[in-house]
């Protein structure tokens, strides 16, 4: 699989757009464009040069992004800590639980 990503790499060239252009449909899930600017900035701090080759390499690295939660709808549930007063206050007042302040 690399070989045949190593081959649409180079035959796109290092035209920035077009590379990007030619390796998204490979890259499912993965914001190419996002990552060819990374991947530059980080050979550029070490001193080396992105090639496509090296590119290819790089997005095989990639893991895909987590698609962002849909908006919620409806009414919004309480959190936990508003939860956990509640839970505490009905114990206390069912006698479950004593209502002392705690010595820390």
């Amino acid at each position: 699989m690399q070989t045949e990503l190593n081959a649409v790499a180079q035959q796109a060239g290092s035209d920035p757009e077009q590379l990007c252009k030619a390796l998204q449909p490979h890259f499912q899930g993965i914001d190419v464009p996002r990552e060819l600017s990374a991947c530059t900035k980080w050979y550029e701090q070490h001193s080396k040069r992105t090639t496509p080759r090296s590119f290819v390499r790089w997005l095989l690295r990639c893991e895909p992004s987590l698609k962002s939660p849909s908006p919620m709808k409806g009414k919004p549930k309480m959190s936990r800590a508003i939860n956990y007063e509640a839970a505490l206050q009905a114990s206390i007042e069912k006698g479950l639980l004593e209502n002392t302040p705690s010595t820390a």
